[in-house]
């Protein structure tokens, strides 16, 4: 609803024009309802130093993020990538915010290509701390009745095993849930960082491109990432950027020689 709230996580130069062109000659498009990309901090909004690293995937999956009104929005369980879809889905993507305990902040240090711990305070990014929930409330700006509410419901349900029964649910066997008890407790308000949509300009198992009644359009062809139809879903999966490059590149010049 609020695209200019979201920050491009890439070359910036990516406009839709290929899908445009595409349609135009009578492709069909699909599966635009979901992209890649990784949950950032919210000061990249004004801060090139925290662009496109470091993302804030494994913090946000191993606690709680909550929106405006200190209430979880969505399963940090599935991971960053569905998180972000998340957070760009709500009414204001800057009003997400995740909260975890030094337990989380220090297994940040070494869980990711730039871990976030330091790297995001030494690029700049605002991580608020306190030695209490009602301290971190008022730092964050956030409800403190609402936030102690919520996370004594995630911690109850992290220690009894019933993560099924959060609302929303978290997933069983996905990122590892850490309760949020050991002081200092830390905010981190977040934006979501898009890269690239998953879904674009349908193909078949040729790369050749398709028209809405599946039949391929002579002479075109897609790879990469303007193809759609192998990413998204109900959980955003997502295959890799690289892989369908290189595999559908392959594919669209053995198929047109």
């Amino acid at each position: 609803k609020r695209p200019e709230r979201i920050r491009q996580r890439n070359t910036q130069t990516g406009r839709g024009d290929g899908a445009r062109m595409a349609e135009v000659a009578g492709a069909a498009l699909v599966g635009l309802d979901k992209f890649y990309g990784h949950v950032l901090s919210r000061d990249v909004m004004t801060n090139d130093g925290l662009w496109p690293y470091p993302q804030v995937d494994v913090i946000c999956a191993a606690s709680i993020v909550v929106d405006a009104a200190a209430q979880r929005f969505t399963d940090e369980g599935i991971g960053g990538i569905w998180i972000t879809n998340a957070i760009a889905g709500l009414d204001d993507p800057l009003s997400a915010t995740a909260v975890f305990d030094a337990t989380v902040w220090d297994r940040a240090k070494s869980s990711d290509l730039v871990p976030p711990n330091p790297a995001l305070i030494e690029a700049g990014g605002t991580v608020h701390q306190a030695d209490t929930i009602e301290a971190l409330a008022q730092i964050a700006g956030l409800d403190q009745n609402a936030l102690e509410a919520t996370i004594a419901t995630f911690n109850e349900a992290v220690r009894n095993g019933t993560l099924q029964s959060l609302s929303p649910a978290r997933r069983e066997g996905g990122y590892e849930p850490v309760p949020i008890e050991t002081p200092p407790f830390r905010a981190i308000p977040l934006a979501a960082g898009i890269t690239v949509t998953m879904g674009g300009i349908a193909i078949d198992a040729k790369a050749r491109v398709l028209r809405p009644d599946d039949t391929p359009i002579p002479g075109l062809y897609a790879a990469g990432s303007t193809a759609g139809g192998m990413e998204g879903g109900p959980r955003a999966g997502y295959v890799g950027g690289l892989i369908k490059a290189f595999l559908l590149g392959l594919v669209a010049a053995e198929t047109a020689a």
